[in-house]
């Protein structure tokens, strides 16, 4: 007897625990303290093309570009990699010197085949930015839509240095909840 009533008090107490999880989830999702409304999850680049490019593959030495140097941030021997949401995002390339594919990111490589980039998603844009720096770089802005399949894509920037350097952009399909990926 005494038995069931400790086995009675401990699924009482998952219960209670459970629910009290579930009302904090629920609260999240509508708002909860800080007013935000929910449901919509952050705002998208390709909802917002002012949205600002904080990611990609800066093989120059500029920060201006959009993104931090992949000099600064690289590990050795390690490709400038970006996973990107499924829903759509923004990313830059830049580079100093000649690409292969030549016109990247337009087009990329993929299983050793060039391939047009933009076709993987439902709506897409490059922005080359050339003629906004004095400078002149080869610096372009993508904003991705939605995709649906799973791909793995490169090119290659071929630096000034005489060293290359491999961007590696894949699809990262990831779990929402809450106004939050789980990963």
């Amino acid at each position: 007897m005494k038995s069931i009533k400790v086995l009675y008090s401990a699924i009482i107490g998952f219960i209670v625990i459970i629910n009290e999880f579930c009302l904090a989830a629920d609260d999240d999702a509508d708002g909860g303290a800080d007013g935000d409304t929910g449901g919509d999850g952050p705002e998208l680049p390709i909802n917002n093309p002012n949205v600002r490019i904080r990611t990609g593959c800066n093989f120059y030495e500029n920060e201006a570009y959009g993104a931090t140097p992949f000099s600064q941030i690289k590990r050795e021997g390690e490709p400038c990699t970006i996973t990107l949401d499924p829903r759509g995002d923004t990313f830059m390339y830049g580079c100093d010197g000649p690409s292969d594919p030549v016109d990247c990111p337009y087009h990329v490589k993929a299983d050793g085949e060039d391939r047009d980039f933009l076709t993987l998603f439902n709506t897409s844009t490059v922005t080359n930015k050339i003629n906004e720096f004095d400078e002149h770089p080869h610096v372009y802005h993508i904003v991705t839509g939605a995709y649906t399949n799973p791909f793995s894509v490169s090119c290659v920037c071929n630096k000034a240095d005489g060293t290359t350097e491999t961007m590696i952009v894949k699809s990262g399909f990831k779990i929402w909840h809450n106004d939050e990926y789980l990963k």
